[in-house]
């Protein structure tokens, strides 16, 4: 499957319980291998005020096409542990 980046920000992103963790605000690309290397995850907050930002590793999610979203494909205890994002 190949999707422009743009398409992919502002999906959801959801545990592997079916339970929304938030949605995409930002593609992080490695720009020595051309990689997607993560993705921010914006979680909570009306119109970006009081929202968290958390950086996902990309291995650590796969794609649902059938549902259109993103499947954080590990336990909702550990990703919510992930350090907040302090800056990019």
């Amino acid at each position: 499957m190949i999707a422009s980046c743009a398409r992919l920000v502002g999906e959801p992103v959801i545990d592997r319980d079916g339970g929304e963790m938030g949605r995409v605000d930002r593609i992080l690309v490695d720009v020595a291998s051309g990689r997607i290397a993560g993705v921010v995850i914006a979680v909570g907050g009306v119109f970006g005020l009081g929202e968290r930002q958390y950086t996902v590793p990309w291995r650590d999610l796969r794609m649902n096409p059938a549902h259109r979203c993103i499947v954080l494909d590990r336990p909702p205890a550990k990703a919510t542990a992930e350090s907040p994002l302090s800056t990019l």
